[in-house]
């Protein structure tokens, strides 16, 4: 009975007689088979390598889908700092695709249309931009007809004046009364002819002035330190609270100065790699944007997850260990 379940248990795959395999153990049978119990046991070395080539490859897509420590945003991700609240109200030296394209804005002066640059410079104000476009140059065109009609004057023949007509027409009789006020009405309407001329004239020299004059005062073509200051002021205009339209002490006011001041950094640290300095500079701004952020966490939540949707920050560049 033992015998015939010995014969039972092996199979007969391995090509081993059944009267042979119960006397024996798995051993023999395994090596007559061509098989090894070395062979079924797996190699360390190469269990080590396959273990560290798939640790690569996830420390490879954890790096992938980590945000950027200085940017917060996804390596990859070219539209979360575009359309952030941000990234909209800076004022850059070089503007954007889209403020290229856009339609520039028109200023109906008295002289003709005037075509204004998306900003103007620190100071320019409203009153300060019709004084400069609208009334001074109105001001010039008409001393500069005055000008010109005084320059043409030499070579047309002077015009009459009432009292003269008046007392011609006393002791003139009726039928050369009436040459003089023809002569006179067409003397008239000569120096209004001539008189629109120089105005027209005058006024599109002052036209082409005051388009100059705008060209001058486009933000745009200010130095490093007015932009600066400008965005810094559209900053703190965009991120204070209702109740105070310039509040710097504001947490998100501070976070996103210090923002701006990273991204100035960074993007100066692309070309000049080996400026050590800076480089330390951008690591201390860094973590003291994520203390600031840190506290507003504490304090409320809601703050700092608006905030960060509008620096397009990843709560993976705040919270934990910063790298950088």
């Amino acid at each position: 009975m033992l015998k015939s379940c010995l014969s039972h248990s092996i199979p007969r795959s391995l090509g081993v007689p059944t009267r042979v395999a119960c006397l024996h153990t798995s051993t023999p049978i395994l090596a007559q088979a061509g098989g090894s119990t070395a062979s079924r046991k797996r190699n360390p070395l190469a269990l080590k390598k396959e273990n560290r080539q798939l640790k690569a490859e996830r420390a490879e897509r954890d790096a992938a889908r980590k945000p950027h420590v200085i940017l917060g945003t996804v390596p990859g991700d070219t539209t979360s700092w575009p359309k952030s609240d941000l990234a909209q109200i800076l004022v850059d030296l070089k503007p954007s695709d889209a403020k290229e394209t856009a339609d520039p804005a028109e200023l109906d002066t008295a002289l003709g249309p005037l075509q204004l640059p998306p900003a103007l410079r620190f100071g320019v104000t409203d009153r300060e931009q019709t004084l400069l476009l609208e009334t001074l140059p109105s001001l010039s065109t008409e001393l500069g007809t005055d000008d010109i009609l005084s320059q043409s004057s030499s070579d047309h023949a002077p015009s009459y004046t009432y009292g003269g007509f008046f007392s011609e027409l006393e002791t003139k009789t009726p039928r050369e009364a009436r040459l003089n006020k023809e002569k006179m009405s067409a003397q008239s309407a000569e120096d209004e002819a001539r008189r629109y001329a120089a105005e027209l004239e005058a006024g599109k020299k002052e036209l082409q002035k005051a388009q100059m004059f705008t060209t001058l005062l486009d933000l745009r073509n200010s130095d490093a330190q007015g932009l600066a200051f400008e965005n810094r002021r559209r900053i703190v205009q965009e991120f204070s609270g209702p109740e105070n339209p310039f509040d710097t002490g504001r947490p998100e006011v501070q976070a996103a100065l210090l923002t701006y001041k990273i991204r100035n950094l960074w993007t100066h640290l692309t070309t000049f790699k080996k400026d050590v300095g800076n480089r330390r500079a951008l690591r201390k701004l860094v973590h003291q944007r994520a203390k600031i952020l840190k506290y507003l966490r504490r304090i409320d939540r809601y703050r700092y997850d608006s905030v960060l949707a509008r620096l397009a920050l990843a709560p993976e560049s705040v919270e934990g260990e910063l790298v950088v």
